[in-house]
């Protein structure tokens, strides 16, 4: 059994806060663990950490308590040992001494070994879950599907030190840069709205990523008040919130620096808001994971253990999107797979030097990037001809490699690897097919109605190579060339209006995005400025994932305490 009790000293605390009319909130979020007596295998493992945080604030004390009979079967057990190593009868006095020593061991040394034997061993489990949940819900922020082909405001909202605006072209880059003070007095709320306006009507803007940290609720409030009385038409613009945990860390490194030099850094999240909602997994793998917010207390876990998790993560949501060579970030090619610090930054010396990348052949052209490291990469990166026909100074191939061409190969913009390059001409000869064609919609037509007709057994029986290689390149040839596993998930919620927990009523339903899930409920935003838990008995045998769309219901309402729970009705499609 585990009991766990308010700690002397923070009870003396509240006690002296209660006397000079003070609040001691931080204590409150343990109010549930006070006076908690229950076995410790019905713990859950966000209990544990609760329990083992609330410890080491010194606001609870944990005490473990064993059986009743377990001290008389140790002592039983002790004393029977030493019977068998020593076969003779003790005298009364020997009797008393091997006595007192057992219950001496048991007390001194015993009972709190097994204490922190069981304490680990619920901690060990504990971070193990913690850490599967963060790598879980890390894997679904890292595959929101991007926002392309908008130009975008992103607005850092902030009281005292104003919202700072960043408007970014449909490609990403940065157009223009602004501060306002909508939360000031009337006369400069007015301006502000102003100068949105100007900006949303300049560069034609009809998305808007609004940053969900600190003045996001009341900039909310300011934006809905300015679509619902139209002035930013004829252009229908909606709003997102963006999770901008971890955007003002990067924006004062020396990376964010060299990507935006001479910016204020405050401006340079703005920036980083408007992108995230164009292209996430760019955007968020710059950024510790650790720093993302998505995770169960993660501050608490060996730091080694969280890092190599989180760090596979990313390694796997890069490569299985692909990035295109010729316009990717230093920081992103370091979690390409078969790539690392070094080999990244060679690549980007490379475009520098050479100019972009006609095919991934390149690659191995590139100093400390050998065969193996290619073998790993060479199917996560693409060449598109868009970003590869600028002037090009290929170098001399190194003396090891024979001679690489310097045309561009369609196949590169594919997911499919140069090793299935020859299997892949079969396939797209045998359909009657260029390659030159591949990601026209005539071209995906085909591929698709043929793969659907005679199936990937047909085509194996035929060309040869195995099924996962030609299922790999039917896929590949079916998907549009922006297309890729993202595509299939939900896109943001945009929003024009706003509401408040006030106006919630039990029994109504909304929609909304699940932004944190834990194994013992998932958080949803449905707009009203506070997320509703939708905890796991209420989840009618669904289990939601962080950025699934969903219907809820409302259960039940806590105004006061700003709680909102939820019934799950349904996960979208």
């Amino acid at each position: 059994m585990i009991r766990v009790k308010k700690s002397t000293s923070a009870a003396r605390k509240a006690q002296q806060a209660f006397v000079e009319g003070k609040n001691v909130s931080d204590d409150k979020k343990y109010d549930n663990y006070i006076d908690l007596f229950k076995p410790v295998d019905s713990l859950q493992p966000h209990q544990v950490m609760a329990i083992n945080r609330g410890e080491s604030q010194k606001v609870l004390t944990v005490k473990i308590e064993l059986p009743q009979n377990f001290p008389a079967l140790v002592k039983s057990f002790c004393k029977d040992r030493l019977k068998l190593c020593n076969a003779q009868t003790f005298d009364a006095g020997t009797a008393r001494l091997i006595d007192n020593a057992v219950e001496d061991a048991y007390n001194r040394l015993l009972v709190p070994y097994f204490s922190r034997h069981l304490r680990s061993s619920l901690t060990k489990e504990a971070e193990k879950e913690s850490v599967n949940v963060f790598c879980s819900n890390l894997r679904q922020l890292l595959l929101t599907p991007p926002v392309r082909g908008h130009v975008v405001m992103g607005i850092d909202p902030g009281f005292s030190h104003g919202c700072k605006i960043a408007v970014v072209s449909a490609s990403g880059d940065l157009l223009d840069t602004d501060v306002v003070y909508p939360h000031s007095s009337e006369a400069v709320a007015r301006s502000a709205a102003a100068r949105i306006t100007h900006l949303v009507k300049k560069y034609g803007c009809d998305l808007v990523a609004l940053g969900d940290g600190t003045a996001c609720r009341e900039t909310e409030k300011f934006l809905s008040s300015l679509i619902s009385r139209g002035a930013f038409l004829p252009l229908q613009v909606e709003y997102c919130t963006v999770n901008e945990s971890g955007v003002s860390i990067y924006s004062v490194t020396k990376e964010a620096e060299e990507e935006l030099p001479g910016m204020d850094p405050n401006q340079r999240s703005a920036v980083g808001i408007a992108r995230r909602l164009q292209d996430p997994l760019l955007e968020y793998v710059k950024v510790e994971p650790k720093h993302l917010g998505v995770g169960m207390y993660q501050h608490d876990i060996t730091e080694s253990i969280l890092k190599n998790a989180l760090e596979g993560v990313m390694v796997e949501c890069v490569s299985f999107v692909g990035v295109d060579i010729n316009v990717c970030p230093e920081a992103v090619l370091r979690k390409v797979s078969g790539l690392n610090a070094a080999t990244a930054k060679n690549i980007v010396e490379w475009r520098k030097t050479h100019g972009p990348f006609k095919n991934r052949q390149q690659l191995l052209t590139v100093k400390r990037l050998g065969a193996k490291a290619y073998e790993q990469c060479a199917g996560f990166v693409k060449i598109y001809k868009k970003t590869s026909q600028a002037t090009c100074n290929p170098p001399a191939p190194k003396k090891t490699k024979s001679v690489i061409p310097n045309t561009f190969e369609p196949f590169d913009m594919t997911i499919i690897h140069p090793e299935s390059y020859q299997f892949a001409e079969l396939f797209v000869s045998h359909l009657g097919l260029k390659k030159d064609d591949i990601g026209n919609p005539e071209f995906t037509q085909t591929v698709k109605c043929e793969v659907r007709v005679r199936g990937v057994n047909h085509f194996v029986n035929i060309l040869g190579g195995s099924i996962a290689t030609m299922q790999l390149i039917a896929e590949a040839l079916q998907q549009n060339l922006d297309e890729d596993i993202r595509s299939e998930r939900h896109k943001p919620v945009f929003r024009r209006s706003v509401a408040h927990v006030t106006d919630l009523c039990v029994g109504e339903v909304y929609t909304g995005r699940v932004k944190n899930c834990t194994n013992f409920g998932a958080f949803v935003d449905i707009g009203v400025g506070k997320d509703g838990l939708i905890h796991t008995s209420k989840m009618n045998r669904m289990r939601p994932k962080l950025g699934d769309r969903v219907t809820v219901k409302i259960a039940s309402l806590d105004v006061s305490r700003g709680r909102i729970a939820l019934q799950l009705i349904s996960v979208d499609a």
